[in-house]
């Protein structure tokens, strides 16, 4: 990659000024504004998402870091083959100066370009970000300002947030499939439950990356994990709902329904969502249905996860839908619940072959 004079790759030195840019700089989404907490470990969302990281820090003349663009590496299995992608996110400024501003925009297009090359990375098959679509403002101005980059459109997707019961009712499957917590006992036939939906995935988990996060990962173990059962015992579902912590989302500018709305909540036992304050999220992690009850699957394992692991505990329990595969969407209409479109795009430089998916991705939510 070309050498810059306002560009560093991050090192725990920049430690307090990433938290407080990230802090800093908010995403405009619907009826509110986002920013991120990071601290006080500004990079343990960084392990927790993938292998390795670049993070690019940009510091304006006055030495003031007032940038930055991650590239998050994560080993995969697509198409029947073990590869390594990069996964664009946390790309903030605030008040760049034009000399700044122009490395930064160099230094993306240059990541997409060279980034195989750096000494730890290795090949890169693909690079993927999403973009919600209230922030189509960003995407735009990133399309004008870098004609050598072109952001292909792979599949649209949505985020839905649970955030209390409104109405009983039951999440029962039938057809002899139960929902139960998991133990050690289960680790075998766990294991190998992942590693089929992740092999049918578009893009799925490498075979290590489950060891990865158990070890990584804060608190999770192999009971984080919530399994459907069939009559006969066999795994036809699973979720691993998960407190976030190393990246907690900040809202601010709400509108006046959500002002108006958020002391209503707290009645139904829901926590109180105020202006300025880290929201305490859960995110349902593993979130896997197969056979004709998919639907049906999901939504208990999804309801299980919402009383035993948010309810009192978080603000919102949040899980990743694919709209073009029908079977990933949840019926969620007795939960007060929103949901946040986006599209997945691939990356590339213009003139190059994008990817094509043959099924919805097995993305973590916890890591978009």
């Amino acid at each position: 990659m070309a050498a810059f004079e306002r560009c560093t790759i991050a090192t725990p030195a920049d430690n307090d000024e990433l938290v407080a840019l990230s802090r800093q700089v908010a995403m405009r989404a619907r009826g509110m504004s986002i920013a991120y907490e990071r601290g006080p470990d500004y990079f343990a969302a960084c392990r927790e998402s993938g292998k390795d990281a670049l993070i690019g820090v940009f510091k304006n003349k006055d030495g003031r870091v007032s940038g930055t663009a991650s590239l998050i590496l994560r080993d995969a299995v697509c198409a029947g083959e073990r590869i390594r992608y990069g996964y664009f996110c946390d790309l903030r400024t605030a008040k760049l100066d034009r000399k700044t501003w122009l490395e930064w925009l160099r230094y993306y297009e240059d990541t997409v370009r060279f980034a195989s090359q750096v000494d730890g990375v290795g090949p890169l098959a693909f690079h993927l970000t999403t973009v919600i679509d209230s922030n189509e403002r960003a995407l735009k101005l990133l399309r004008d300002r870098l004609p050598g980059i072109v952001y292909q459109p792979l599949a649209p997707y949505a985020v839905g947030q649970m955030f209390m019961r409104l109405l009983p009712r039951s999440a029962r499957v039938g057809f002899g499939i139960s929902v139960r917590r998991a133990t050690l006992a289960d680790a075998p036939a766990l294991r190998a439950f992942l590693a089929a939906e992740n092999a049918l995935a578009g893009i799925g988990d490498a075979p290590d990356e489950l060891d990865r996060q158990l070890a990584v990962w804060p608190a999770f173990t192999w009971a984080s994990f919530i399994l459907a059962t069939d009559a006969g015992g066999a795994i036809v579902g699973c979720v691993a709902p998960r407190l976030g912590t190393s990246k907690k989302p900040v809202v601010r500018d709400l509108s006046l329904a959500a002002r108006a709305f958020a002391p209503v909540t707290a009645l139904f036992g829901a926590k109180r969502v105020r202006d300025g304050m880290p929201l305490d999220v859960a995110y349902a992690c593993h979130f896997h249905a197969r056979g004709d009850q998919a639907r049906a699957v999901r939504r208990a394992l999804l309801v299980e996860a919402f009383r035993t692991s948010a309810r009192g505990a978080a603000h919102s329990l949040c899980w990743l839908e694919w709209p073009g595969d029908p079977a990933t969407v949840v019926d969620v209409n007795d939960f007060l619940h929103m949901r946040t479109r986006g599209t997945l795009y691939q990356v590339t430089l213009r003139g190059a072959d994008p990817i094509s998916l043959s099924a919805a991705p097995a993305l973590d939510v916890s890591t978009l």
